[in-house]
């Protein structure tokens, strides 16, 4: 991306404008100095300087109807990490929050070692109570696993 730092701002604020309809109420906020760091230590300290580059969605309503934050990891914040990072260009790390249902997307700021790896705590086990919750209000346990390859899908009955 040839200007990164105004690039993080102007997907931030396009994100906040037109993707409440999906995800709920949103605020702009600043990033803190760790991700600030963890720009600087990737070597994209050209990324801004953090003042509202961080979008807050409040209470994600795709997580909260969903249920499941190994269908949150697989099936929006690990694709649209990727959209943004591969397709626009434009760094972004996505940290979902199961116990309050936020999430923050953070641009500018890469995705961490483990979104890398696609070690997650939401890849390939339904390990969190919220799944457990979910998984039996729709009788069925859903596990995605993505890969730069493609996509592998497997329905668990439960």
């Amino acid at each position: 991306t040839p200007f990164p730092a105004f690039s993080a701002k102007l997907n931030v604020w396009v994100t906040w404008w037109a993707a409440q309809w999906l995800m709920g109420p949103c605020s702009l906020e600043d990033l803190d100095p760790v991700d600030m760091q963890a720009m600087s230590a990737a070597g994209r300290d050209r990324g801004g300087d953090g003042s509202g580059q961080q979008l807050l969605v409040h209470r994600c309503r795709f997580l909260e109807k969903a249920a499941c934050a190994s269908v949150c990891v697989n099936v929006c914040k690990m694709p649209t990490q990727a959209f943004f990072n591969e397709e626009m260009g434009v760094t972004m790390r996505m940290e979902p929050d199961y116990e309050t249902l936020e999430c923050r997307f953070k641009f500018g700021v890469p995705p961490s070692a483990a979104d890398e790896s696609n070690t997650d705590a939401g890849f390939v086990e339904l390990n969190h109570g919220l799944c457990v919750v979910g998984c039996m209000q729709h009788n069925t346990a859903i596990a995605i696993r993505f890969r730069r390859a493609g996509v592998d899908v497997v329905y668990i009955n439960t």
